[in-house]
């Protein structure tokens, strides 16, 4: 029996471990990041640890009580994993949702430990096997719950994304969906457990992926994702937005650098909310944002800067924007140096002819290349 254990629940136990010291090595994320993703892999750790506990303790009847609680505590941790990957994602003044989402889990707690006092929910069969009455359902509904939640969250979060990192999300959600089926109906050991391991590994990379490729103040792509977005999206990029916020130095200068980080990550999300669908921002600079604009005719290209302005004037900032439009014998420099062009430009007729002659030497780098 011990050698099968093993043969079934070997590669979830190397991989939980591989990602834990890859984790504690690494140091990828801050501490809070870290800290959940240790928090996860150490419960899959203790539920693969439980479970074994649980199939060696089968053939003896007069363990039945003992069974039952190992079952509670097993069904118990299980929701706790998908709750502590949705913390990594949730806002700390987010209260709402995280009241939300603790309630759940405590109920999905309390039904646990309940299901050892009562008949229907946890039993055992002829054959010695775990039987599930409704009571221990909830539990499992939690965590279907709780995965659909992290799957929303995740979508919201990089909606904006130009690669489809997501989809990695959505096959992990299959996954859980599949493992569940497989346990609950064809009575198949440690699926879940060994879909959980890998789901939080593969979660890992994604966020990783995820974080290399978004700026961590703004959310908006990096500049490195730019040029590589550029090449890859070149048969149906059709124009590119040079935008860039006014007077940070001022509000870094005046109310500090907490306030110049407000003003890029206010401008980024307004931005961000008026984009159309195939167009993605990526911050290039300090101050300095490009938007790459894919199949958007020119009347959908004023429209977008139309909304820029108006979505930018309900804040306190203001910002000058530029563009170009592509053309196939134009390289993405040259474009981006024509969208600069127009943008310092419209920053002098923000800002006021004293300031053109701070700009002009700037304005005529297109057309010197």
């Amino acid at each position: 029996m011990f050698q099968e254990i093993i043969q079934q629940n070997f590669t979830a136990i190397v991989t939980t471990l591989l990602l834990v010291l890859f984790i504690t090595s690494s140091g990828n994320f801050d501490i809070k990041v870290n800290k959940h993703f240790l928090s996860a892999t150490s419960c899959i750790l203790a539920l693969l640890a439980l479970e074994i506990i649980e199939h060696l303790c089968m053939p003896d009847i007069e363990l039945k009580v003992f069974r039952k609680i190992l079952a509670s505590v097993i069904h118990s941790i299980r929701p706790a994993i998908m709750y502590i990957m949705i913390m990594i994602l949730c806002r700390k003044n987010d209260k709402r949702s995280i009241y939300f989402f603790n309630v759940l889990l405590i109920i999905s707690v309390v039904t646990s430990f309940l299901s050892i006092i009562f008949n229907f929910g946890f039993s055992y069969n002829a054959s010695k096997e775990l039987v599930r009455g409704p009571l221990a359902l909830v539990p499992i509904v939690v965590s279907a719950i709780f995965m659909l939640l992290l799957l929303i969250l995740t979508l919201k979060k990089y909606k904006h994304s130009s690669s489809k990192e997501y989809l990695l999300t959505i096959a992990i959600a299959v996954m859980f969906v599949l493992g569940l089926i497989f346990e609950l109906l064809l009575g198949y050991r440690y699926i879940i457990t060994s879909c959980y391991a890998i789901a939080v590994t593969f979660y890992y990379l994604f966020f990783l992926t995820s974080t290399d490729n978004h700026d961590i103040l703004t959310g908006a792509l990096v500049r490195r994702r730019f040029y590589l977005d550029a090449e890859k999206f070149s048969e149906t990029l059709t124009a590119v937005v040079a935008l860039d916020l006014n007077d940070l130095k001022i509000w870094n200068d005046k109310h500090g650098h907490d306030a110049g980080d407000l003003a890029l990550a206010t401008m980024a999300e307004v931005v961000s909310s008026v984009l159309p669908k195939k167009s993605f921002l990526y911050r290039t600079g300090g101050d300095e944002f490009m938007i790459l604009c894919n199949q958007l005719s020119a009347t959908e290209l004023m429209d977008l800067i139309a909304n820029i302005r108006s979505a930018m004037s309900k804040t306190d900032y203001t910002c000058a924007i530029g563009y170009a439009f592509y053309h196939g014998s134009v390289g993405i420099d040259k474009l981006c140096l024509l969208a600069d062009d127009m943008m310092y430009k419209d920053k002098i007729a923000i800002k006021g002819p004293e300031y053109a002659a701070k700009y002009t030497r700037l304005t005529t780098r297109a057309n010197e290349r």
